[in-house]
């Protein structure tokens, strides 16, 4: 259930950073669209342009802390994804073993049904073993 639980918080995570990444893909190409427009006047740069600049540095690195925290995000799910298969494979052997187990066990009461069977039997011998010796005894005296 935990490790369900980070597989979701992660692709949540994931999903966010995608909608980031997208939203500042979004203001860098406004952002280009706006000083390819004033690069196209060529007229000296407005304090709007200077700061359009400003802000499509800012775009830029947010754009790549987006993308190492998406690439995080996907080792994350990737390595998830590899405890999951593990965890799967660990429940198809503790199956088995447990089938293997169920087996054994009907067979050892088969096995123990017989031997009651024959200790019964061995028992019931004895018991007319002695019985027959002690007549044979008591006959000789």
């Amino acid at each position: 259930a935990t490790l369900l639980t980070r597989l979701h918080q992660a692709e949540g995570d994931r999903s966010k950073a995608v909608l980031e990444v997208e939203e500042l893909g979004k203001k860098y190409v406004e952002t280009l669209e706006l000083l390819t427009l004033e690069r196209n006047k060529r007229v000296p740069p407005s304090a709007e342009t200077l700061y359009s600049r400003d802000d499509h540095l800012r775009a830029l690195q947010a754009l790549q802390d987006t993308q190492a925290k998406l690439s995080r995000f996907q080792l994350t799910v990737g390595k998830l994804e590899g405890e999951i298969v593990d965890r799967e494979k660990q429940l198809e052997q503790s199956t088995a073993n447990v089938e293997a187990l169920q087996t054994d066990r009907v067979r050892m009461q088969k096995e123990k049904l017989v031997l009651s069977a024959q200790l019964e039997e061995a028992q019931a011998s004895l018991a007319s073993a002695i019985r027959d010796r002690a007549a044979l005894e008591s006959g000789l005296s």
